[in-house]
């Protein structure tokens, strides 16, 4: 087992002050750099920096990290779940560890969308139904893990079906 220890840490969101839902870590003990390019080859719709061996994706509207001294996951309603989803990570690493004989690893970078990729598929009203000022500033924080794409309400109307779509490939939905 590569991970068999960590410490739990929850937290509200730093970028977020009052938010109702939580982020946690666990912080490891040891060095798991080595299974992220194993993570990396399986998760098909992951961003991945070969630089800092750091692999992020989604799944559903959560946010999950793999770095070398510490896993993650954003989204979270309460200390339970965080407990809950920060365990099902470290055995999907531990998993993966355990069958990397039948898995070819990969470095292949796969960056994150810039603000501007956003932002050029979103509706570009202004329309502050999101709680932001702009479409950009909206954009910035999408990219950053900020907000969820459901915030921008215009986004899921039949007008900007196609975008959303696109959005959701970019995004790694």
């Amino acid at each position: 087992m590569l991970i068999e220890d960590y410490r739990l840490e929850v937290f509200e969101p730093p970028c977020i002050p009052g938010s109702p839902t939580w982020s946690a870590k666990a912080h490891l003990t040891k060095d798991i750099s080595c299974v992220i390019p194993y993570l990396n080859a399986t998760i098909k719709k992951g961003f991945y920096d070969p630089d800092t061996k750091t692999l992020i994706w989604r799944n559903g509207n959560r946010r999950l990290a793999v770095r070398p001294m510490e896993v993650g996951a954003t989204n979270l309603a309460d200390r339970e779940e965080a407990k809950k989803v920060i365990k099902e990570l470290v055995d999907l690493v531990n998993k993966t560890w355990e069958r990397r004989d039948e898995i070819t690893p990969s470095e292949e970078a796969k960056k994150p969308p810039t603000a501007m990729e956003i932002y050029k598929l979103l509706p570009k009203t202004n329309c502050k139904e999101c709680g932001v000022s702009s479409c950009f500033v909206f954009a910035t924080q999408l990219a950053g893990g900020e907000v969820e794409l459901e915030r921008c309400k215009p986004l899921f109307t039949e007008d900007f079906a196609e975008n959303k779509k696109k959005l959701m490939d970019l995004l790694g939905m």
